[in-house]
């Protein structure tokens, strides 16, 4: 907006103020008329940001939203825990700029792929899972505990602790957005619930 203020008003010195056919500024007034334009510009400018940013805020909710009711559609359906893990499974593959995955314990103090798999984690990424099962908390890349992995590890918990890890892992040139994880925030409470059911 700014240049193009700056543009519009060096076309009207060249073409308007006299002389005529030159930049030259000789009055005040055309340098007033240049301060109006580019103060008109910045104030212009600002508005189309803060709608643009209001508008990108609209649809990351109505994404939300859309994404909450058709993961609990799919649940309310899912009758034991294999079938609540098919459909989150069924509905978390859609996503192409991530790869996930839920995460058990084995019994043994080791961990089970229940859908997403078969996945190799390094030392760094199980370090993170088993924090973010103990502390009930999320761990791995992107947080503030052990983060020296590729996986995001998100604890599914209810009241009595947690019931699944959901981890997250961005594909090979994609980044995890600030705004997939709050989608996955989201979605994790209903899984939760229907992992407890």
């Amino acid at each position: 907006a700014l240049a193009c203020a700056a543009l519009s008003f060096l076309t009207y010195d060249f073409l308007f103020i006299p002389p005529n056919f030159s930049f030259s500024i000789q009055r005040e007034e055309d340098v007033l008329t240049l301060l109006f334009f580019l103060l008109m510009a910045a104030l212009t400018g600002n508005l189309a940001a803060r709608q643009r940013r209001q508008l990108q805020a609209l649809r990351d909710t109505q994404e939300e939203t859309t994404e909450l009711l058709d993961l609990s559609r799919k649940l309310t359906a899912a009758t034991d825990r294999q079938a609540v893990v098919s459909a989150a499974a069924q509905h978390l593959n859609g996503w192409s700029d991530v790869q996930l995955c839920l995460l058990n314990r084995d019994g043994q103090n080791g961990w089970k792929v229940e859908t997403g798999g078969p996945l190799e984690f390094t030392e760094a990424e199980r370090a993170a899972a088993d924090w973010a099962w103990q502390h009930d908390q999320p761990a791995g890349a992107g947080t503030g505990t052990l983060p020296f992995g590729r996986w995001w590890w998100w604890p599914l918990s209810v009241e009595d602790g947690p019931l699944a890890l959901l981890g997250v892992c961005a594909r090979e040139g994609q980044t995890l957005s600030g705004q997939r994880r709050r989608l996955l925030t989201a979605l994790s409470q209903p899984l939760a619930q229907a992992l407890a059911r």
